[in-house]
């Protein structure tokens, strides 16, 4: 009620206070309070007194002039306060429907956010398992495609045994009719077959090597071989393809070439043959020229070898692609070259897996020029085995009639008894009923029983321990890893080459054939080490030694010790007289005088003196002279230890 009867007094006064400020709402107020004075006094005495009293009327309005003030300024604070609490209250409000609208607004963004993690949690989830799938699927694939390089190794391989079946008889027979007495006709159809088979071969090696390749197991197997008798093997064939198209074969040799190294014939061999036959291929009038020299390098001995020939030759724009796998450059008429693209590339992979390097040098219409070298290992000659004693024994397991007839036609010759097995039962059969068997040549493959099974169960019985068992395969190493675990005593590849038959033999039935012929310095060099061997040059050590005696070589040693303190003051003096041309003299000698007792790098080292004296600064021919007498200290050192132990075989 009372918020009822003040409130219309109370909103007038508020609207007065905010429509025209405190001063004047105060005076209007006041006058209004005057005036309603003033009317209810009239009122009042008018109606109590029945008359008006003037003066009563005039102390009225004096009395609520003074009071009145006081009571507009109260009524005045009390608004001013109750708009400041309202203002307050609805500010209050405001914020509070603001804060609430903003928490609406937050859980609804906090719902939408959970709702998007939910789905963004369901799309994780979806790629999750469809990277699960894809993992399971990329499984399978590699599983399948390990399947499939599997299956492909397989393929190759006997397609491989397939194809050599009848190409081995066929070099085989060849070379049977090729010792026999032929007319000129005769032989030379006999020397294409012969070469023409011996290229099918070479052929069947590069696509087993691309399949290797591709595995990443290219393998190199070094032997020791004659440099000099490898290279005279393959200029005969060399000759015999360049013959049959009427081209020229000129060899030429440079170096000492007649040493012993740790070689991969049958890789190098593959490597000469590819680049030989694309260059007899490719040439169609002149001729074909095989440069083979030995360097002398810093890093020790290298095999170069350069192809040169004078056909078509190469465009520029295709000597980068060259060594590329299934790449053939155009030949002149702008057609593909004839072939599988595949040799070049096979051949650079077996360079390089024998830490060498092919580089090539072409000019349209002029010929090319391939380069490889092949760093040399050099090693004391291979013991020659050979066999003189009584008629062997040999059970031969051959599946293919041909390959046995020839296996056995060559041991015949060499007075052996051959008894032949065509499966590995018949062979298992022979082996318990034959009581006099001398050797096992074992083919790898055969139709009922693989070899290694054969050799397996051979070996199971106690009673055959000492019978030996080489392979017969048309992959050595292949086989050799097929027999891991396995006492075999060799394998041999088919076709059987006779210098190999004859050396098995030897190894396994012979005599040692180097015995008698003196050759302990020979054996005492292989004793030396690496860094020892990469000092000295074998080679004029066991000429001089072989030839003047181990005395004249020792003597001829301190000699050199005597004279090298002087060469190398000698050399001091020329420099601070600056004289370079007598540097360089006084390095000349020094370089003969190393090279007379087979200091190699010593010899090298003062090579370098001579020929480059003139290039370089003083300080450069200071630190020669330093490195060439630690140099010298070394190779005497390597000297003494090699005098040292030839004296102990004497």
């Amino acid at each position: 009620m009372i918020d009822s009867s003040v409130d219309p007094w109370t909103r007038l006064v508020s609207n007065l206070l905010e429509k025209f400020g405190e001063l004047k709402a105060g005076i209007m107020v006041y006058a209004i309070i005057l005036l309603v004075s003033l009317i209810a006094a009239c009122m009042f005495y008018y109606v109590a007194l029945g008359e008006i009293n003037l003066l009563d009327i005039l102390a009225v309005m004096f009395f609520t002039a003074i009071a009145s003030p006081v009571l507009i300024m109260m009524t005045i604070q009390a608004l001013r306060r109750l708009q400041h609490s309202r203002a307050y209250i609805e500010s209050a409000t405001q914020q509070e429907k603001l804060l609430n609208q903003t928490l609406k607004d937050n859980i609804n963004r906090l719902n939408s956010e959970i709702d998007e993690r939910k789905i963004a949690l369901h799309a994780k989830h979806r790629a999750i398992e469809e990277l699960r799938k894809e993992i399971t699927e990329r499984k399978k694939a590699q599983q399948a495609l390990e399947t499939a390089y599997n299956d492909k190794g397989k393929f190759i391989a006997t397609l491989s045994h397939e194809l050599r079946t009848p190409l081995n008889g066929i070099v085989g027979l060849t070379r049977m009719l090729l010792d026999t007495e032929l007319n000129k006709q005769q032989r030379s159809w006999c020397n294409t077959v012969f070469s023409s088979a011996e290229t099918l071969g070479n052929i069947f090696n590069d696509i087993i090597d691309l399949d290797k390749i591709d595995r990443e197991q290219l393998d190199i197997a070094a032997d020791s071989i004659n440099v000099s008798d490898f290279i005279n093997d393959v200029v005969n064939f060399a000759g015999l393809i360049a013959d049959q198209k009427g081209l020229s074969f000129d060899i030429q040799r440079q170096g000492i070439l007649d040493v012993y190294a740790l070689l991969d014939p049958t890789r190098l061999r593959q490597v000469l043959w590819n680049l030989i036959n694309n260059a007899v291929k490719f040439t169609h009038r002149g001729g074909v020229t095989l440069i083979c020299r030995r360097e002398n390098k810093e890093d020790g001995p290298w095999l170069c070898v350069s192809v040169i020939d004078t056909g078509m030759g190469i465009p520029a724009d295709q000597l980068g692609k060259i060594f590329e796998m299934y790449y053939k450059a155009p030949d002149a008429t702008g057609a593909n070259a004839i072939g599988s693209g595949i040799g070049l590339a096979v051949t650079k992979a077996l360079v390089e897996a024998m830490k060498g390097t092919i580089s090539v040098i072409s000019k349209q219409g002029q010929g090319s020029q391939f380069d490889v070298t092949i760093p040399l290992k050099l090693t004391a000659a291979p013991k020659e085995q050979s066999y003189a004693g009584r008629s062997l024994n040999i059970l031969l397991v051959e599946d293919v009639p041909l390959n046995a007839e020839i296996a056995t036609n060559l041991l015949e010759q060499r007075g052996h008894e051959v008894i032949w097995a065509e499966t590995g039962e018949d062979a298992l059969c022979l082996v318990e009923t034959e009581d006099d068997l001398d050797l096992i040549l074992l083919d790898m493959q055969l139709p009922d029983i693989n070899g290694d099974e054969v050799a397996r169960q051979i070996r199971e019985d106690s009673r055959f321990d000492d019978l030996p068992i080489v392979a017969l395969t048309a992959n050595v190493r292949s086989a050799e890893q097929e027999l891991q675990g396995i006492s075999i005593q060799g394998a041999l590849a088919k076709p059987i080459n006779t210098t190999r038959l004859d050396k098995m033999l030897g190894e396994l039935f012979g005599l040692d054939a180097q015995k008698s012929h003196g050759t302990s310095e020979v054996d005492v060099f292989a004793q030396l080490d690496t860094e020892q061997s990469e000092q000295l040059d074998l080679e004029t050590i066991s000429d001089f030694v072989n030839s003047m005696g181990l005395s004249a070589f020792s003597r001829s040693i301190e000699l050199f010790e005597r004279l090298n303190p002087k060469y190398c003051e000698e050399l001091r003096s020329a420099l601070n007289a600056q004289n370079i041309e007598e540097y360089a003299s006084v390095a000349h000698k020094l370089k003969g005088a190393a090279g007379s007792v087979g200091l190699q790098l010593v010899q090298l080292h003062a090579k370098d003196m001579e020929l480059q004296a003139q290039s370089v600064d003083a300080t450069a021919l200071t630190q020669w002279i330093v490195e060439l007498e630690a140099k010298i200290n070394e190779g005497q050192s390597a000297l003494h230890s090699l005098i040292a132990k030839l004296a102990e075989t004497e």
